[in-house]
């Protein structure tokens, strides 16, 4: 297969737009590593059938080694750590948690529990099975979505840690893991990012001249080769009016396909394809990308990291799963048919309160809503509203990606 390249001029034009997107270490709060070794700090829950806890020293990142548990057939298997902590300080609004998913076993959960010694008190999330990728995967979750238990407040959970691994039912699932860290908001105030997938006609005639109306700016990820192909989707000319009023323009692949169902060399050209096209059609591609269904592996994340500074890919809606993480931590929150305005209102009430980055993902502004990522004109109207809103009373800032490094890197 041809290679799609970009010509000198266009990879010395490009590392122009790389921002660098990396958390503050003064942002951080250390919580645990995993280098205290399989069965000494930290404690396997008996001998579960087929269910391995060892030491991994091939994949980890932060000290010398991780913990690698095995779960098969449903069986929960997890570690605990006796270990002196403290996440009640409000301003860490965000957990990071960072591990290793063992070859294509990615069916099945994680959990991480904040408990007191005794195990009485704690607070818990959930991750997975859809957010689980094999290779290196990074949450960062904010603090708000952990659920509690006999009511638990942050400052009493401060004395054990839990990670527990399940598969599903007639699976392996191996997870090493490598961190775990707080992460302080830090913002002051919280920022919103409204953004648009597949550029369809609605984004430039429904959804940007309402938020025209409030100038307010949002970020459209194109899939390039369909940009004025048919009715359906929106125009080279209205994409180019829409950059001019303060929008980002940028890359969602040339072709809608899933990057992680063709070759590298396939991904690759779709990506640099759709990274011509945009620019030498005078669109100046943000440096932000997200991949045809938010689908990705390590070997797409590589390539990504080459052409961009962030991506996001795939999870439960409103958890974040970015690579790398954007400053001072993200939620995305993914608009369907079904989400409610009352939904989104409180998701950008909690970006507030956080004062955190919320990402609130649209695709399609259509009435009737027949399609899954369809969503009702009317309810779209009062989402902007609310929005604007609450910039004026001053809680939060509705930024495109470009505005919020300008201001926050």
């Amino acid at each position: 297969m041809k290679t799609v390249s970009l010509s000198p001029r266009e990879k010395d034009w490009l590392q122009t737009r790389r921002v660098n997107i990396a958390l503050d270490p003064a942002k951080t709060v250390p919580v645990s590593v995993f280098d205290g070794g399989a069965g000494v700090e930290w404690v396997k829950n008996g001998n579960p059938a087929g269910s391995v806890v060892a030491d991994d020293l091939i994949n980890y990142q932060t000290s010398d080694r991780g913990i690698k548990i095995t779960s098969v057939n449903n069986v929960v298997v997890y570690v605990d750590k006796i270990v002196t902590f403290d996440l009640s300080d409000p301003s860490i609004t965000h957990i990071k948690m960072r591990f290793y998913v063992d070859g294509n076993t990615t069916t099945g959960s994680i959990n991480l529990y904040f408990s007191d010694n005794g195990f009485t008190k704690y607070y818990r999330i959930i991750g997975g099975p859809m957010g689980l990728k094999s290779g290196w995967n990074e949450y960062c979750i904010a603090k708000r979505y952990f659920t509690v238990f006999n009511g638990a407040t942050w400052a009493e959970v401060n004395g054990r840690i839990r990670v527990a691994t399940t598969a599903l039912a007639g699976q392996t699932l191996n997870v090493t893991w490598d961190e775990i860290t707080g992460v302080k908001g830090g913002l002051t105030r919280g920022a919103i990012l409204v953004q648009f997938d597949d550029s369809l006609a609605s984004l430039t005639d429904v959804a940007a001249p309402y938020m025209d109306k409030y100038r307010m700016p949002g970020t459209a990820f194109v899939i390039t080769d369909k940009i004025g192909l048919t009715a359906a989707y929106t125009t080279k000319d209205k994409l180019l009016k829409l950059q001019s009023n303060g929008w980002d323009i940028a890359s969602h692949s040339s072709l809608t396909d899933l990057l992680t169902g063709m070759t590298l060399v396939q991904a690759e050209n779709n990506i640099t394809k759709s990274l011509r096209w945009l620019h030498r059609n005078g669109l100046t591609p943000s440096s932000f990308f997200v991949a045809p269904g938010a689908q990705v592996n390590d070997g797409i994340n590589a390539i990504i990291r080459k052409y961009f500074s962030v991506s996001h890919t795939a999870g439960a809606a409103y958890i974040s799963l970015a690579w790398p993480l954007l400053p001072h931590q993200n939620d995305i929150g993914l608009v369907l048919n079904t989400t409610s305005t009352a939904t989104i209102q409180s998701w950008i009430d909690a970006v507030e309160a956080d004062k955190s980055v919320g990402i609130v993902k649209f695709h399609n502004i259509l009435t009737p809503a027949v399609n899954v990522i369809d969503y009702p004109v009317a309810d779209f109207k009062t989402v902007i509203d609310y929005l604007h809103a609450r910039r004026v009373a001053g809680g939060i800032d509705i930024l495109s990606f470009s505005q919020l490094i300008a201001r926050y890197e």
